[in-house]
This record gives structure tokens, sequence and C-alpha cells, in this order.
């Protein structure tokens, strides 16, 4: 994670991979990041305003939800989110 951040939105898909927001640290950073099982920075996805929490929705659960400070961001991905045991 840059320095300083926040991560306050946290979910995993069902490939073992985390999803994370980013926030309220340096603006240029500021979106989704997503890692490996193993901990490993696999993207980024940038938004232009600070994100406070995500989730997966969508009727395949492949579609990311990001909530920015003033706006409601939605993205197609290629996996799906898991689903709580």
């Amino acid at each position: 994670m840059p320095k300083p951040s926040i991560t306050d939105g946290v979910r995993c898909d069902t490939e073992g991979r985390v999803w994370c927001s980013v926030g309220w640290g340096d603006p240029n950073e500021d979106g989704v990041r997503c890692y490996t099982p193993s901990g490993d920075l696999l993207g980024k996805i940038h938004i232009p305003e600070t994100v406070a929490n995500l989730c997966f929705g969508g009727q395949q659960r492949n579609r990311l939800y990001i909530c920015g400070s003033t706006s409601l961001y939605a993205v197609y991905t290629s996996v799906q989110g898991a689903m709580k045991p």
C-alpha cells in the first residue's frame, strides 16, 4: 500500500485475489488495488476521487462497484466475487 493511505473496503474473488480500496493519501494512488493470494500487486484501477469502499455484484458477481467520495463507479471484471461463507 502507498504511504500514507487507508484501505476501508476489502473483498476477495473466487481465485483468492484480494481487492482493496485505496484513499486518503496520495491523490495519484486513489482507486482500487488487486493482490494475488501471495501478496503481489496484480493491478490498479485509478479513480479520480477518494475511494472508500467496494463490492462485487451483478447477476454473475463480476461487476465491481466502487464508492468514491461523490460518485459510484462500476466496472466489469474477468473474475467473480467470492460469496460469504
